[in-house]
């Protein structure tokens, strides 16, 4: 009458343990411990992370040896201050493609303090009611001792990580004139937490590794899931104090605009960078005279203009003007009189290249309007929003022939003009200075990492501003000069030679916040229809992805592009020319195939065949 009860019966399937994921936790829901993404979190598109136990939870033995390896640690870094501070872990667990930080980079951030000083300052007077005075700067050199923690400032070592490693290693590869930033944040904790969310963040990629959540799924690049999280709560710290604070001034919420603009490039949401970017443009320009009143206004505007050309080639400004207003004509002033040389012609090859993707658009509405395909409509109704909103219609009507007729025109108008300013300028280096008389090595090694770049940015504009190229476009290849018969084919043999010259090890490193030689490469290549120039990039991509790399700039991901590569190649061996290309990660309608073959990821292709007759393809992409 009085035995033991029977035996709860288990209402649910989940495991009874205490180590689920920190989401889940968060919420004191029960988690499947599935890895690396649970059941709820996967459902819910939520970053799953698993940390360390609840302190109660925790095995005692376990926690035990954690503690002795802690005091040891401590006791290390008493003994040896100096070998902590520059040797923290950077890369602990790096996935399998993942960023990694090379050595080399901190050696060489010594060289790229001592670059050339200052050219002398020119008079400027875009700022109504105010004469100032700003040269053009090539130097790199990041004052970031005012960003370096001090342990009355910060109570645990992840802070101390992440602002180490902003100072040590982010700094290093920002665009120049961004010490005015660190100048700004002395005692300043909007900035103290704006530089460890991007510290976290470009952590975040480094330790990143490409995933596949679902057996026939593509794979995708998932940074490092606490670094991830850390970035967004810094970020959303900076953001909080910004709008609390009643006496913040100009010059730190300039600064800190700029560093949460890197987060968000770093995180790869591209819309909120866009945001910034459009936010920092009316900041500056409504604030202008209180900024030039600040003790580094005038370096915290020439830091704004070189990070708005970092940024530009990403997410825009991707339309031009005919009649720029005010503000653009303010921005314009100040991009030609601040920008040296260098980020000039990088600025330019962006611009350039914006307009050949304009006008092969308008060459595609044009081939729609004649013949219509799924294909088309689709490369279209993706692109058009970006490239050329002019041209969007609000009442869903198609352009007219005339409309399109016109854009093309100003297009190729804009580009000439663009090549018109730019041959004002000096070559980077004195042997682009003589192309007639430049042989062309099986590689081209310059005198440090930054000038090969520069060169590469030259060289590169030059092959988009060549006219025969552009004219090309629209006719197959038979019924046209080529561009191996032009300017635009020495100068890709020049680009080519360079990129056989690069350090590879900086590559993978270094281009993260401008345009890498990949990048280059690839789009030379599409436009000289040149097969060898894809050689070339699986070369350099091997090097890369040797290194554990998974990007080598914010827009090209080196695993994903191999199959991408491949597509393209097969493509110009059957002597097509190829206008427009786009990924299209979601299955077509029933009527316009695919959807049978459940294919998750496929390259839209349209273009032009040998025999002059136009081509629509929808190919399949592969894992590299």
């Amino acid at each position: 009458m009085y035995g033991p009860a029977p035996p709860r019966p288990k209402k649910t399937n989940f495991r009874r343990s205490r180590a689920g994921c920190e989401p889940c936790r968060s919420i004191k829901k029960k988690c499947d411990e599935g890895k690396p993404t649970c059941q709820r979190c996967e459902t819910k598109g939520t970053v799953c992370s698993y940390g360390s136990a609840p302190f109660q939870f925790r095995d005692a033995n376990f926690w035990a040896a954690q503690k002795v390896k802690q005091v040891r640690g401590d006791r290390a870094h008493i003994a040896s201050p100096q070998l902590i501070q520059n040797s923290f872990p950077l890369n602990e667990s790096p996935g399998a493609t993942g960023r990694e930080v090379a050595d080399p980079l901190l050696e060489s951030q010594l060289q790229a303090r001592q670059s050339a000083p200052n050219q002398e300052p020119t008079q400027m007077s875009y700022v109504k009611k105010t004469q100032w005075t700003v040269g053009k700067t090539d130097k790199q050199t990041f004052g970031y001792r005012a960003l370096q923690p001090s342990p009355r400032l910060f109570g645990g070592s992840r802070e101390e990580l992440y602002m180490t490693h902003f100072a040590s290693h982010v700094c290093d590869i920002l665009p120049p004139s961004l010490e005015a930033v660190s100048t700004a944040a002395k005692g300043k904790s909007v900035l103290q937490n704006a530089a460890m969310a991007i510290g976290a963040a470009n952590l975040a990629n480094l330790q990143g590794s490409y995933t596949r959540h679902q057996s026939t799924g593509p794979q995708l690049w998932i940074p490092d899931p606490r670094h991830r999280l850390d970035a967004l709560n810094y970020a959303g710290k900076a953001l909080s104090l910004a709008r609390r604070g009643q006496l913040i001034g100009v010059d730190v919420l300039v600064s800190a605009h700029l560093l949460l603009s890197f987060v968000e490039l770093e995180l790869g949401t591209f819309d909120g960078l866009h945001r910034y970017l459009s936010s920092l443009d009316d900041l500056i320009y409504q604030t202008r005279d209180k900024l030039l009143d600040c003790e580094k206004g005038q370096d915290l505007l020439v830091a704004a203009v070189h990070a708005r050309t970092t940024q530009r080639y990403i997410v825009g400004p991707w339309s031009t003007s005919t009649a720029p207003s005010e503000k653009e004509n303010f921005w314009l002033g100040l991009e030609r009189q601040v920008l040296s040389d260098s980020a000039s012609f990088q600025k330019a090859g962006s611009d350039a290249y914006l307009l050949i993707q304009r006008i092969r658009l308008i060459t595609t509405m044009q081939h729609n309007r004649t013949s219509p395909s799924p294909v088309m409509e689709a490369l279209i109704k993706q692109l058009l929003p970006l490239i050329a909103p002019n041209l969007v219609s609000h009442h869903g009507e198609q352009p007219s022939e005339l409309s399109l007729t016109q854009a093309h025109e100003q297009s190729l108008a804009e580009l000439r003009h663009l090549a018109r300013m730019v041959s004002v300028l000096k070559p980077t280096s004195d042997f682009l200075s003589q192309p007639d008389h430049l042989a062309e090595p099986e590689a081209i090694r310059l005198e440090s990492y930054e000038h090969a770049m520069h060169a590469a940015d030259y060289a590169f504009f030059q092959i988009l501003c060549d006219e025969t190229i552009v004219q090309s476009l629209a006719q197959p290849p038979n019924s046209c000069t080529l561009a191996t018969d032009g300017q635009a084919a020495h100068w890709l043999q020049v680009l080519m030679s360079i990129a056989r010259g690069l350090d590879i090890a900086k590559c993978a490193h270094r281009n993260m916040y401008r345009r890498g030689i990949c990048s280059m490469l690839f789009l030379a290549g599409l436009l000289c229809r040149d097969i060898g120039v894809f050689d070339l990039l699986e070369e350099v991509l091997d090097k890369i992805l040797a290194r554990g790399s998974g990007w080598e700039d914010v827009t090209f991901p080196t695993l994903l592009a191999r199959p991408m590569i491949q597509v393209v190649r097969d493509q110009l061996k059957l002597e097509r020319v190829i206008l427009l290309a786009s990924t299209m990660t979601q299955d077509f309608d029933k009527s316009c195939t695919i959807v049978s073959n459940r294919l998750s990821q496929v390259l839209l292709v349209h273009g032009i065949e040998a025999n002059g007759k136009l081509f629509d393809d929808a190919v399949p992409l592969g894992d590299g």
